[in-house]
């Protein structure tokens, strides 16, 4: 009887450096059932360490690789499906609440589990008035970052030893492109990353020429950082390219109001007025306010 808990003892310690170490896929929270379920909490972890690895081969991502997936619409999507799966209250409520034992229940949740389809709240935990929840998503929000960097540095690394190879290419492109938007990159390396992203961006479209989407994402990236001819030509590719959308549009009153140019503002809602160019609601509360804006304006000119 001894012989088999020493045997069990080792197992778990074994385990646990293999789950610690990422050799084993599986989330960690299996290992509480390992340790207190003797060989069935292990044929579990089989089974999950299977079902983990089955997964990753047919595109299911997580941590990090989740963020990668370029298309918003397949994110919404993903995070829906996993909201769903896990039916729990949304982590930003939880936050809120006044139970504290239960609020790092939540962050520690978050570490084991995904904490990169998390970084809005874990940013929002990052100013908790719980001391324990700050640490921990502060951590959190640390280690993402640094894998993000990581794998860059890595990326970069490879594109340079092999720079015609379009797969690491693309890699890089994906990866620079999702860490600039994810919330984690401080100030300073924010703006380099954009400006390798905005120069990745415009090498794709000489590659593959004129792109709704790379237009667009060309002019948000240069709006950022404050460059803003580059910007204002991309936006202009959106409108004359594709006229009957109000993307170029929206993206044109934003570029006026980073100038603070009212003018520019109500020229752009004249020409979506002019060009009958259909808009969504969101599409429609923009122009809703920056008109009410240039009026009030023209109102206190008035007085």
């Amino acid at each position: 009887m001894k012989l088999l808990v020493i045997i069990h003892i080792l197992v778990c310690i074994v385990l646990y450096l293999l789950l610690r170490l990422g050799v084993l896929k599986a989330t960690r929270n299996i290992f509480p059932i390992v340790c207190l379920v003797p060989v069935w909490g292990f044929v579990s972890l089989l089974l999950l360490e299977f079902d983990t690895r089955r997964g990753r081969k047919e595109g299911v991502q997580t941590g990090v690789e989740k963020l990668l997936i370029e298309d918003d619409t397949q994110k919404n999507i993903l995070a829906e499906e996993d909201q769903e799966h896990r039916n729990v209250a949304p982590i930003n409520e939880i936050l809120a609440m006044n139970d504290s034992k239960t609020r790092r229940s939540v962050i520690m949740d978050v570490l084991y589990d995904d904490p990169g389809g998390y970084v809005e709240q874990l940013q929002e935990a990052s100013v908790n008035d719980d001391t324990e929840v700050v640490h921990y998503a502060v951590t959190a929000l640390i280690e993402l970052q640094k894998e993000f960097e990581q794998k860059l540095l890595k990326l970069e690394r490879k594109r340079k030893h092999e720079p015609d190879n379009q797969e690491y290419r693309e890699e890089y492109f994906h990866l620079v492109e999702q860490y600039v938007e994810s919330g984690l990159s401080e100030e300073s390396s924010l703006k380099a990353y954009l400006r390798i992203y905005s120069g990745l961006l415009e090498e794709e479209l000489q590659k593959k020429g004129e792109s709704f989407s790379l237009y667009r994402k060309k002019a948000r990236a240069d709006l950022k950082q404050k460059e803003y001819d580059s910007a204002y030509q991309s936006i202009r590719k959106l409108i004359e390219g594709w006229p009957d959308r109000e993307t170029g549009y929206l993206e044109q009153m934003e570029y006026y109001a980073a100038l603070k140019d009212r003018d520019g503002i109500k020229k752009t809602i004249k020409e979506i007025r002019d060009g009958e160019v259909h808009l969504s609601p969101a599409g429609r509360a923009a122009v809703g306010f920056w008109q009410r804006d240039t009026e009030d304006d023209t109102g206190r000119k008035e007085a």
